[in-house]
């Protein structure tokens, strides 16, 4: 019997090519996709959205400046050294008593450990705290509106696209229904049957199609582009989205209007601004501070010396010409304008309800009735195609009927699309996003928002 012997070296030359292999399989998989959904368009626009990434970077620095904010309430403690050398000895530690005469030397290295802690500032220090985190909780409602925005506008651009492509494809049937009507004209035309001028109508009308569906494809190419912009890549040549107009619905939770960002902002920069009025207040009132500090000094010939002192200090303002008084006036005027701006964004999210769902009870009712026109103008126009082609009806009346059926289709999709977008608007309104996504990142945490747990 022959011992078989296995080469180590061919075994791992055979898994690095199967390790290759797999990678460019993979690769070529990924690259292969060209049906998205607007789940994975929303989740794609969610990671790689650069006015979102910004926001949350900007968010990550109110964070910090926030968690920073809070030292201000801790005790301030500082390490300080030096080490003098001079030309004559001098009394570098003085004399304490006439027992204890001052020490000589040209040579001295010295520490000091100093120590500051405020007892009381009548809450100035934990209103500036406060605002601080509110800083933070307002970045945070800036990049759930930034994520809405774009949720929103990816949902529309998605629903556009899906109209035109529609559109398309309906003009594209007009036309190739024309061309047929125009081959059957010339040869009408040529056995006199039929006079010239009715077949230079179909030849301009075939004219006037192609120049819309010009316009349509244009249309879609700036759509595309701007939905390539929003999700943050590029989309292949021959993507297609999976949807319809028609399958588009969203539950939308009315119970409150708290989850606007705007409004939320809105009730934090009021908050805020109760911050820094108590601050300017407290500016009247005495201030404690505690103050200790520990020192050492070390000769050159050995000597040395070690002192300590501890104290409190109390502060309290007599005269200033009137500043913290004019402080005070300005953060009540401050206030006074943050509520009126909570005021107008109330009104102004209470007008945009009204008009959306206007649009959308609008939309409904132009959607049946553009669905009831386009169906009997298509059975005109099949009836007057005919007719035509029969010799019953003449060009202009074939060609009316044509009209009338493309502008009920184009009406009939127009509606359905007047009424996503509607109802995105207003999804976005109450701080919901338009499509259902189960990432935590598509979140506000309201809870957070006031502020005042953030100082413990």
């Amino acid at each position: 019997m022959q011992r078989r012997v296995v080469n180590i070296n061919n075994w791992r030359t055979i898994g690095l090519v199967l390790g290759i292999l797999t990678f460019f399989v993979s690769f070529a998989a990924a690259e292969e996709q060209t049906e998205y959904s607007l789940a994975e368009l929303l989740q794609q626009a969610m990671k790689s959205n650069h006015s979102v990434l910004a926001q949350i970077e900007e968010m990550k620095a109110k964070e910090a400046a926030a968690i920073g904010a809070k030292g201000l309430a801790g005790a301030y403690i500082e390490l300080s050294g030096g080490y003098l050398k001079q030309e004559e000895p001098t009394g570098l530690i003085p004399a304490h008593s006439r027992s204890i005469p001052a020490v000589f030397d040209d040579t001295m290295t010295s520490y000091s450990l100093t120590a500051r802690q405020v007892i009381y500032d009548a809450g100035k220090t934990k209103s500036l705290i406060r605002y601080q985190g509110r800083e933070m909780s307002l970045q945070e409602a800036n990049v759930y509106k930034e994520k809405l925005r774009v949720a929103g506008d990816v949902t529309k651009a998605f629903y556009r696209i899906l109209q035109l492509n529609d559109t398309i494809k309906a003009q594209k049937e007009i036309i190739s229904t024309l061309d047929n009507v125009y081959a059957d004209s010339k040869l009408r035309l040529d056995v006199g049957r039929i006079a010239e001028v009715d077949v230079m109508q179909v030849e301009a009308q075939i004219a006037v199609e192609k120049e819309k569906l010009a316009h349509y494809h244009g249309q879609l190419d700036a759509e595309v582009s701007l939905l390539e912009g929003l999700i943050g890549i590029d989309l292949p040549s021959s993507f297609h989205l999976v949807g319809q107009l028609t399958d588009y619905a969203l539950a939308i939770s009315e119970s409150s209007l708290a989850s606007n960002p705007d409004l939320y902002k809105a009730i934090i920069r009021k908050q805020q601004a109760g911050d820094l009025l108590q601050a300017a207040k407290a500016d009247k009132s005495a201030r404690i501070t505690l103050n200790g500090e520990y020192s050492q000094k070390l000769l050159g010939q050995g000597e040395s010396e070690n002192m300590w002192t501890i104290g409190i200090t109390a502060k309290l303002p007599v005269f200033d010409g009137g500043i913290i008084d004019a402080n005070i006036r300005q953060s009540r005027q401050q206030a006074a304008r943050t509520n009126e701006q909570y005021e107008q964004v109330l009104a102004d999210i209470k007008t945009a309800d009204t008009i959306y769902r206007s649009t959308i009870t609008i939309a409904l009712a132009r959607k049946e009735a553009a669905l009831k026109a386009w169906k009997r103008a298509k059975e005109v126009y099949r009836i007057q195609t005919l007719s035509y082609q029969a010799e019953r009806a003449s060009a202009t009346e074939m060609l009316i009927a044509q009209s009338t059926a493309a502008n009920a289709h184009n009406a009939y999709y127009q509606a359905l699309y007047d009424r996503i977008e509607a109802e995105v608007n207003l999804a976005v309104l109450y701080g919901q996003m338009p499509y259902k996504m189960s990432s935590e990142i598509t979140k506000l945490n309201i809870q957070g928002g006031d502020g005042d747990a953030f100082y413990k």
